[in-house]
């Protein structure tokens, strides 16, 4: 008696999973440090920004404008130099961005983010809200009241004051025009004083592109 032919079908390999592997950007530990830096939007415009935080495979930063998620941007950064990435997510005061790629030597760059974290002494809230630029138009007009306009020098800006450089010396405290802003003077400095302005300035009006 012949025997059956069995149709048996080749069993189909079994694929388990894997668990990816944990990625480098994950293994370098996030550094809070606040370095300065600026970058370029698509309509030209040059924004400054500060580091909140920082690792080997990406950075959060605080800045007036928040570009869009994917959107390809690089950032100059003071000690650092040129970083680029793009952005993965939004934050109330700026937004991350996911570096193109690794530095070269990653470790290296850990170590030197906590030295200069510790060096630049964290925890000041100020530093966080009040980024400073300088502007492509400096010069400006200043009205103080019993004196004639006089005029000034821009030496950096932030949305909530700005130190100017003139030749004249006025008490803190002094009610003063700057342009268009209401301030008043809040410390003197070499060849001039600083300034709070009495309105901070709108997030989409502050760029290098300034004009007071």
């Amino acid at each position: 008696m012949r025997k059956p032919i069995l149709n048996i079908a080749a069993a189909s390999p079994v694929v388990t999973k894997q668990p990816k592997p944990e990625t480098d950007r994950r293994r370098y530990q996030r550094v809070q440090i606040r370095l300065l830096g600026r970058f370029s939007m698509p309509n030209r415009l040059e924004y400054p920004c500060q580091t909140l935080n920082m690792s080997p495979g990406g950075i959060a930063v605080n800045a007036p404008v928040r570009p869009e998620i994917g959107h390809k941007l690089t950032i100059q950064l003071d000690m650092l130099g040129q970083i680029d990435g793009h952005v993965v997510r939004h934050m109330e005061e700026g937004f991350a961005l996911e570096l193109d790629q690794l530095f070269l030597n990653p470790e290296k760059l850990a170590d030197q983010l906590i030295w200069l974290a510790n060096r630049s002494g964290l925890g000041d809230h100020d530093a966080r809200r009040h980024i400073r630029l300088e502007p492509k138009h400096k010069f400006v007009k200043i009205e103080a009241a019993g004196q004639p306009v006089f005029s000034g020098l821009i030496l950096n800006i932030s949305r909530s004051g700005a130190c100017l450089e003139t030749d004249r010396k006025l008490p803190i405290g002094t009610e003063i025009k700057i342009g268009r802003l209401g301030a008043h003077v809040v410390r003197e400095i070499a060849n001039g004083f600083a300034v709070a302005f009495e309105e901070i300035i709108p997030a989409h009006e502050f760029s290098s592109e300034i004009k007071l």
